[in-house]
């Protein structure tokens, strides 16, 4: 396998495999490769080696969730939660984990002990007043407080879940924008591609994230809030 710099700041990667190595590595890409429209109907816009792409990445995270693989730094089991500050004081209701499955405070606290765990703690207004950290880099406690803001990816209609998703700057790094929370949002590979296609375009609406499409697709650019990853009571 090699990887080498492209062109326009892309790489490229070039894999010599033997046929048994190329037809395994095809039965996992394959059926991860099936064009996927939007919840609007709106038509998967990815080249065939765009979604293979796509689907050898997820691949990827997938294997390094895997208890076998060996951990950064030696890092220990790593919790990341989200909780509200009426119930986390009240002792009551649900935290969310990082996968979206709710825990109850009482169940999370008691596992503080046991694990590592970064807690972020909301408001009424739904504003991040806290997000904890372990002994990590900075960027770790950061995809926490966004993981924890977005729920999953934030393109309208996309149910991709955080494990799957890599953290986009609504300002481009590469034209000045900060890396910090509120110019950071959740997108899965194959709609984070798509914004840096420049097909779409990312943008911050009372410090939530919204996705404008493409002129062919809505004339007016209507800003669109991804509410898949919403709470029953507020899913719109």
């Amino acid at each position: 396998m090699r990887v080498g710099k492209h062109l326009h700041s892309m790489h490229k990667a070039v894999l010599d495999l033997d046929p048994e190595s190329a037809n395994e590595l095809m039965l996992y890409v394959e059926p991860l490769a099936k064009p996927e429209p939007d919840a609007d109907g709106t038509p998967d816009s990815r080249t065939a080696s765009q979604r293979r792409l796509d689907a050898l990445l997820q691949l990827v995270r997938w294997g390094s969730e895997h208890k076998a693989m060996p951990k950064p730094g030696g890092r220990s089991l790593h919790v990341m939660a989200t909780v509200t500050l009426r119930e986390l004081y009240g002792m009551a209701g649900l935290a969310y984990l990082n996968n979206g499955d709710p825990l109850s405070v009482q169940e999370l606290l008691a596992k503080a002990g046991e694990v590592d765990v970064s807690l972020t703690v909301f408001g009424t207004e739904g504003e991040v007043l806290h997000h904890g950290r372990t002994q990590r880099v900075a960027p770790a406690g950061l995809r926490a407080a966004v993981i924890a803001r977005d729920k999953g990816c934030q393109h309208s209609g996309c149910d991709s879940k955080p494990l799957y998703c890599d953290i986009h700057h609504v300002t481009w790094w590469s034209r000045g924008g900060d890396t910090d929370i509120d110019n950071s949002a959740l997108y899965c590979g194959r709609h984070h591609r798509q914004l840096h296609q420049r097909h779409w375009q990312a943008t911050m609406i009372n410090g939530i994230p919204h996705t404008i499409p493409p002129p062919w697709i809505d004339p007016q650019q209507k800003p669109r809030r991804n509410r898949v990853h919403d709470p029953p009571p507020w899913r719109g």
